[in-house]
């Protein structure tokens, strides 16, 4: 599980934004400047079914807590893909340079 969902947040943020994992369940994920990470949760777990931590939860504004532990390999699988392309829509939709673009 920490494999793959290392592989979809790396994807959708730079490896230089992931870190964590080590003797631990989750890992971390700073956002883009400007990108309000309570928005982000709600837009996950309303829009694409993923329910993730907030930074500002656990003293990181500005960061996203990602959970790996307690699914089964077919439904973290699941869960990856709907994290990925609802972290890819979400942040592609809050970069300013995307505006106007649709």
């Amino acid at each position: 599980n920490q494999q793959l969902i290392r592989e979809v947040l790396v994807e959708a943020v730079g490896e230089s934004n992931v870190w964590g994992g080590q003797g631990a369940i989750y890992l971390f994920v700073r956002l883009p400047p400007g990108v309000d990470d309570n928005e982000v949760v709600k837009e996950l777990a309303l829009v694409h079914k993923v329910v993730i931590i907030p930074g500002t939860a656990c003293g990181a504004p500005g960061h996203v807590r990602v959970s790996y532990a307690n699914l089964v390999p077919e439904k973290c699988v699941e869960a990856a893909e709907r994290l990925r392309s609802g972290l890819q829509r979400i942040l592609q939709e809050t970069n300013p340079s995307n505006r106007g673009k649709e």
